[in-house]
């Protein structure tokens, strides 16, 4: 990132990162409380599991190492 752009880049970084928590975890306690943390758990890491997979095929340069 060019030295101009830097502090922008890095606060959209800071607002997506930090502000997604909050929203995720209270996704997760109004799935937990449904059908209980264990599930919760598992699925949560299905879906990053799939979003990985997804990842690795559709952005191959993910996996070239310079």
């Amino acid at each position: 990132v060019p030295d101009e752009f830097r502090g922008r880049v890095m606060g959209i970084y800071a607002l997506v990162f930090n502000g997604s928590i909050p929203i995720g975890a209270l996704l997760a306690g109004a799935v937990a409380q449904s059908i209980g943390s264990p599930l919760t758990v598992t699925f949560s890491a299905a879906i990053l599991l799939v979003l990985a997979m997804i990842a690795w095929v559709f952005f191959p340069d993910i996996r070239k190492h310079e």
